[in-house]
């Protein structure tokens, strides 16, 4: 059993609150960035319609640059969860004296990550209507 040690856990308690943070305000930035990319959009749409052409252009190009834009943003959400859960579970295991396993969490399919971001419905929308 390894003796415990105070101030390391308390660094891997503000590293891991310090990605939970981070993610957290990337969160929120998204879903600003998201909402006001598909009201333009919309209000765009109707705009060029009533004007009497639109380019398919104009309608593939910026959906496929949001979802790029996305793309990063998962990978660095990602990034922040594992490293948050890294010094979480270094933290718990310096708890329990080194004995501390923390049990694997399966990984979701890839295609589930754009359904539960609730990024899919106004991606649908747009190209139905």
């Amino acid at each position: 059993m390894l003796p415990f040690d105070k101030d390391m856990y308390d660094a891997c308690m503000k590293q891991a609150e310090y990605f939970a943070e981070r993610w957290d305000s990337r969160r929120k930035f998204e879903d600003r960035f998201s909402i006001s990319l598909w009201t333009l959009l919309a209000v765009a749409s109707g705009f060029l319609a009533g004007k009497g052409g639109v380019q398919w252009w104009m309608i593939i190009v910026p959906i496929l640059l949001h979802f790029y834009w996305l793309h990063g943003v998962w990978v660095a959400n990602d990034f922040d969860k594992n490293m948050g859960r890294q010094f979480r579970d270094l933290a718990q295991c310096i708890l329990a004296g080194g004995r501390f396993v923390e049990p694997p969490m399966p990984k979701p399919p890839k295609w589930y990550r754009f359904f539960a971001t609730g990024q899919c419905s106004p991606s649908l929308c747009v190209l139905l209507s």
